[in-house]
């Protein structure tokens, strides 16, 4: 999504600047450690301060941005943070499985298969462009779990995860292959070969971003990562 400046309007508002800062964190567009300052936000989107503060403070209670004095930080997730989120997620998709099985219709299940096929020969043609389809297939699963706050929460979280994978820069048709055994379980109505699959789906990611933590050096680490907000291009 573009966020190109809008000095000359000023109705923009605070949920709509949320929406479009939250896209820009989420894409590393404003990368982990970009330090700005309310006005700053409020000149690069083209609002007043009102929606901006309004943005920030929905921003900081989701977990994208923390303080440092009087001015903020787009947050970077330690590896403690990144583990609590799988164990939280794989907790949540557990559940949405669960929850599938016994509540799709055998036509729900078709869809998502069908899906699912157009998805690999999207990501065979395209390459990691088809990135968003990844997550929609943890996300129809709980939607098809027909459970409303799982998927409000999921979302939530898979906002965060989208902005790791980008950090990690992880594509593989792997993970495709693991949807599908993971689909092909609930497809059987086989709750606990599911799970299984799902875990093992999960469990590499904590691991993966502990291995990229330690090739930053001290100052290069999220915790310590300064970058001064500048204008878009």
């Amino acid at each position: 999504m573009a966020t190109t400046p809008n000095k000359g309007k000023r109705t923009i508002r605070g949920y709509d600047l949320y929406s479009l800062l939250k896209e820009d964190i989420v894409t590393l567009r404003l990368a982990p450690g970009t330090v700005f300052q309310e006005l700053e936000i409020a000149e690069r989107y083209g609002s007043s301060r009102t929606p901006a503060r309004e943005a920030i403070k929905q921003l900081i209670a989701d977990g994208f941005v923390t303080t440092s004095g009087r001015r903020y930080v787009v947050k970077a997730m330690t590896l403690a943070e990144v583990r609590e989120l799988y164990e939280y997620r794989e907790g949540l998709e557990i559940m949405a499985i669960r929850l599938m099985i016994e509540r799709a219709t055998d036509e729900e299940i078709d869809e998502l298969e069908r899906h699912m096929h157009v998805f690999r020969q999207q990501f065979v043609t395209v390459g990691p462009g088809a990135r968003g389809n990844v997550k929609t297939f943890h996300l129809e699963i709980a939607r098809l779990s027909k459970n409303g706050k799982i998927l409000a929460e999921l979302e939530i979280a898979h906002e965060k995860i989208a902005m790791l994978m980008r950090i990690l820069r992880v594509e593989s048709m792997s993970a495709i292959d693991e949807h599908e055994r993971i689909f092909s379980a609930i497809k059987r109505r086989q709750p606990e070969i599911a799970e299984a699959e799902l875990r093992y789906h999960l469990h590499p990611v904590a691991d993966w971003y502990e291995k990229y933590c330690a090739g930053l050096s001290a100052d290069e680490l999220p915790s310590a990562t300064v970058i001064t907000l500048r204008q878009p291009a």
